[in-house]
């Protein structure tokens, strides 16, 4: 856990797309990804369970801020 936030990591060889696909199946309540281009902006992309709508751009202190805030509140959208 780091700042109160469980996490799990895939980092296996698989393309992006099929780590996306395991991680819906397991039925992960946020699905967080850092890709090339989000290493290069230094910023994630974050999708939450059964909604389409998907945040991208986010610095790590938004993300945290998002999750704690929805944790919180038992939120089921994103709030930014």
């Amino acid at each position: 856990e780091m700042n109160g936030i469980r996490v799990e990591a895939n980092y296996s060889g698989k393309n992006m797309n099929e780590k996306i696909k395991q991680f819906k199946i397991m039925g992960d309540p946020y699905i967080l990804v850092i890709g090339g281009k989000e290493v290069e902006s230094r910023t994630v992309s974050l999708t939450i369970r059964g909604q389409k709508q998907q945040l991208h751009g986010l610095s790590l202190e938004q993300l945290v801020k998002m999750c704690r805030k929805m944790n919180e509140e038992h939120l089921l959208t994103l709030e930014s």
